[in-house]
């Protein structure tokens, strides 16, 4: 789901998005989507995960400017068809997010050790 996830914001955004931690080539202004742990319910056909953005920029209002144009983008979104996605020779099939909801709002968490402002924020996805 963190790929199909991934995908759809790069289909609607123009932001560099990575998926579980940033790699030594990110460039400075850089979106992380990183895979949180979930809760499955076996009395429902459905899973929640925790999906943490952190959102990097040498410049401290793009970064919170990029986190807030994720957020807007995916929050309180409920039947949201995450497109299908191939990462190497494994395809992701597409995935609907019965429910996209926002633990918490961008915040500014920390500069990093290159000087630049990362700000994060949490959803929960519910998938079946």
């Amino acid at each position: 789901m963190i790929y199909n996830l991934a995908k759809y914001i790069t289909n609607n955004t123009s932001l560099t998005i990575n998926v579980n931690g940033f790699s030594p080539s990110s460039p400075d202004e850089t979106i992380c989507i990183n895979e949180g742990s979930g809760k499955e319910m076996p009395w429902f056909d459905r899973e929640d995960t925790l999906v943490q953005f952190v959102s990097r920029s040498t410049d401290k209002v793009t970064a919170r400017e990029n986190a807030y144009t994720i957020y807007n983008l995916i929050k309180k979104r409920y039947g949201l068809t995450l497109p299908e996605v191939t990462i190497g020779s494994t395809i992701y099939t597409e995935v609907t997010g019965w429910g996209l909801r926002p633990v918490n709002k961008p915040q500014y968490a920390f500069d990093d050790e290159n000087g630049r402002a990362n700000y994060t924020f949490t959803i929960e996805v519910t998938t079946t």
